[in-house]
């Protein structure tokens, strides 16, 4: 990466400047957390929808690409964990509505499969062995909201920049119940 590219559009821009181009990676934000937020590398890799090259056209909305947790889990809805998904970015109407469905959720999976304390598990996407987004856990509604409350207000240590928060970099959090398992299982 050019040390000057401050943003991924400069990559994009390279890459729109060649005959041709081809991506290896998963998620051109992959290493890149800190630099570089997930959601401006998604809006910028679209624009080589018809540039030639890989990828390219509907490709460019692959998960695997964009290294999208929820998409991911939306692939394979029947045999994984029940996921919500939790916007950080909305205006304050929507905010009431997506508690209300989220202490749906809750409920509804609160003894799934754990015999853990604190049963649910709060991730991000784009997110790899916890790099930019320390996992968080809860049990009830209650002990969720100053967990949320924390993500919009405080810096994310994580990510080690000054003043870079969750919703800075991040467009949702997925909250799913614990399996009581303690071996991983995806």
């Amino acid at each position: 990466m050019n040390e000057d590219w401050i943003h991924p559009s400069f990559l994009v821009d390279w890459l729109e400047d060649s005959d041709y181009h081809v991506i290896l990676c998963q998620g051109i934000h992959n290493g890149m957390l800190g630099v570089w937020k997930p959601i401006d590398c998604q809006y910028e890799i679209l624009r080589l929808q018809y540039h030639d090259g890989f990828p390219n056209g509907l490709h460019l909305l692959d998960p695997v690409l964009t290294a999208d947790k929820f998409e991911y889990l939306c692939a394979v809805a029947d045999i994984s964990l029940p996921s919500f998904k939790f916007p950080l970015v909305h205006c304050n109407t929507e905010l009431n509505q997506i508690l209300q469905s989220l202490k749906q959720f809750l409920e509804k999976f609160k003894q799934y499969d754990s015999a853990e304390k604190n049963n649910f598990i709060i991730k991000a996407p784009y997110v790899q062995n916890q790099q930019g987004f320390k996992m968080k856990f809860f049990s009830t509604y209650d002990s969720f909201l100053p967990i949320l409350h924390s993500i919009y207000t405080h810096q994310n240590g994580a990510i080690n920049k000054p003043n870079v928060r969750s919703i800075d970099v991040f467009p949702y959090l997925i909250v799913q119940p614990r399996i009581g398992n303690k071996t991983k299982a995806k």
